[in-house]
């Protein structure tokens, strides 16, 4: 005789919906406990945002201004492909991570969004095998970058430029779980410092000129007499007074050397 008993244990319907709550709890506490707690939050963030009211919510996703606005987000993206791009043309055996996409386990969200393989590779914690790919791939950029329109189109990228750009782009790789800074991990010492420094002292001995603020405004030639007739005048006191000098002294910093030399020209000092 068969036994009465239930083949699977009776749950109360009622209470169905609580359990599977409570299991879902356990789950995520399991979870959050294997993290630390600036990640876990950091993670909550990527993943649900703020606890902002609709009205609130939708003016910080419409912000036009800073790293949300339209233009920024742009020339992130731009200078990313830029150097995917270069990695991918000549970056030899690294070309792959330029190539491949895969999901990427180290993204700040946690969800391992599907992404090119750079990120997968050289993100997490710090390595030298992950320093020298970035160090080459940085120095790629170096080598090959220059400017993409204007009058200078086709030559070397400014200093000051360049180094703009390289900022940009390692806030966008750290965005993706590359722990490197640009500033700290490769502008200051080592292959890729060493390359470009090179690089920038052949383009001085015919360009003497490269690097210095060679493309400022030039000074206004009535804005330079009028100093000169102050001077003149004694208005403006340099030699007795030591905060006409102090002024002196701002008014020439801001200036264009090349362009006093040509406002001066005609002017008998």
């Amino acid at each position: 005789m068969c036994s009465s008993a239930p083949l699977l244990p009776q749950r109360s319907f009622r209470n169905t919906e609580s359990d599977n709550e409570e299991e879902q709890c356990d789950e995520y506490n399991e979870d959050v406990e294997e993290l630390p707690l600036k990640d876990c939050l950091a993670q909550q963030l990527h993943k649900d945002g703020l606890d902002l009211p609709a009205e609130d919510r939708q003016f910080f996703d419409e912000c036009e201004e800073g790293a949300n606005s339209t233009k920024h987000n742009k020339t992130k993206e731009r200078l990313l492909l830029h150097c995917l791009d270069t990695i991918r043309t000549y970056g030899g055996p690294i070309a792959r991570l330029a190539k491949n996409k895969v999901p990427n386990t180290n993204h700040p969200s946690k969800e391992s969004p599907v992404d090119f393989e750079l990120f997968e590779v050289c993100g997490g914690d710090k390595d030298a095998s992950k320093h020298k790919m970035l160090n080459d791939g940085f120095t790629l950029c170096g080598m090959k970058w220059g400017c993409r329109s204007g009058t200078n189109k086709g030559e070397a990228l400014a200093p000051r430029s360049f180094n703009k750009m390289m900022q940009q782009l390692s806030y966008v790789f750290q965005s993706k779980g590359i722990r490197y800074e640009y500033n700290k991990d490769f502008n200051d010492t080592g292959e890729f410092h060493g390359v470009i420094k090179k690089k920038w002292q052949e383009i001085r001995k015919e360009r003497p000129t490269f690097g210095t603020g060679e493309q400022k405004a030039r000074v206004e030639h009535t804005l330079f007499r009028k100093f000169i007739q102050a001077i003149r005048d004694k208005e403006t006191r340099p030699y007795e007074d030591p905060e006409h000098l102090l002024i002196c002294v701002i008014f020439i910093l801001q200036l264009d050397s090349t362009a006093v030399f040509e406002a001066s020209r005609n002017i008998s000092i």
